[in-house]
């Protein structure tokens, strides 16, 4: 059984075998929540202590919501667990320009897929030697700008 899903193996496997279904669908598991994100009494969801109806109050909606020193601590201990060895964090999960600083900032390298995600981390001033591309298919510009940037892996 394959844990990204049927669609890589197993047909019958629905999900992350790790993943289970909750008896209250409502309660927030922590492994795929900040750990400061709560369900409040009257069922809105904050997170750091900002309520997701307050944040679309004030910017609009869609809105994302991240909690810096969650995301520093979960970098911290992936980095801490891997020790003497390259952690990366994949851009394709979440990346702008404040977050490849804070990936820069804890210490990990910094996979990206594409020219918009080495653009973000280029101007986030991200090193690009601790940047590594990787996937197929690049196109010979993409592949120019990651060799002039200095990007320090093309992985194909």
């Amino acid at each position: 059984m394959h844990v990204a899903g049927a669609i890589h193996a197993d047909v019958s496997t629905p999900g992350p075998q790790w993943l289970e279904r909750p008896s209250d669908p409502n309660k927030l598991n922590s492994a795929l929540w900040s750990k400061t994100t709560e369900r409040a009494e009257d069922g809105v969801i904050s997170t750091a202590g900002l309520r997701v109806t307050d944040a679309i109050e004030q910017f609009g909606s869609p809105v994302y919501l991240m909690d810096e020193q969650d995301f520093r601590h979960r970098a911290r201990e992936f980095r801490d667990a891997f020790e003497g060895w390259t952690v990366y964090y994949a851009g394709k999960a979440f990346l702008s320009v404040a977050v490849a600083r804070w990936v820069a900032e804890e210490g990990l390298h910094l996979d990206v897929c594409s020219a918009g995600e080495l653009t973000v981390a280029l101007r986030a001033g991200f090193d690009p030697a601790r940047i590594g591309l990787h996937g197929n298919n690049k196109s010979e510009d993409l592949l120019r700008l990651a060799l002039t940037a200095g990007v320090g892996r093309i992985i194909v």
